[in-house]
């Protein structure tokens, strides 16, 4: 369970299911090591990053075509854009190296047109792809 007045830059609302109908529309099932190692990214960047699909609920993930083994399921993935200055791919590439330069927590990345999603799944393994997703 994350105590979320130690984190820094982010609200639970931020993160949670966006079907609103579920229990965790309020409450969101996050994984604390993802949500503390995204919280590192944000205060490095000084930058506002902006969740774009934190935790969903199985119906809401169903409902936008998620895969069914997707890591949002458990609350180990967020999807995330950054607003601030710079090129879309100028952004991305800042995201990539902070990603992967701030000491643990983030094992799988994927740069996707609109969104990185960044998983925090320690029983698979370490990745980093360039995707097509939404």
């Amino acid at each position: 369970m994350i105590t979320w007045s130690a984190v820094r830059h982010f609200a639970e609302a931020e993160f949670c299911c966006a079907c609103g109908a579920c229990p965790e529309s309020t409450h969101p099932p996050m994984d604390q090591d993802l949500v503390h190692r995204l919280d590192d990214i944000r205060h490095v960047l000084g930058a506002r990053v902006r969740v774009t699909s934190g935790y969903r609920c199985p119906a809401h993930n169903a409902a936008i075509g998620g895969d069914p083994d997707s890591a949002h399921l458990t609350g180990q993935a967020v999807d995330i854009a950054w607003e601030g200055p710079g090129t879309i791919g100028g952004r991305r590439r800042m995201l990539l190296g902070l990603a992967l330069s701030v000491p643990s927590g983030i094992d799988r990345l994927e740069i996707a047109p609109r969104h990185l999603h960044l998983e925090h799944r320690p029983e698979r393994p370490a990745a980093v792809w360039v995707g097509t997703s939404r």
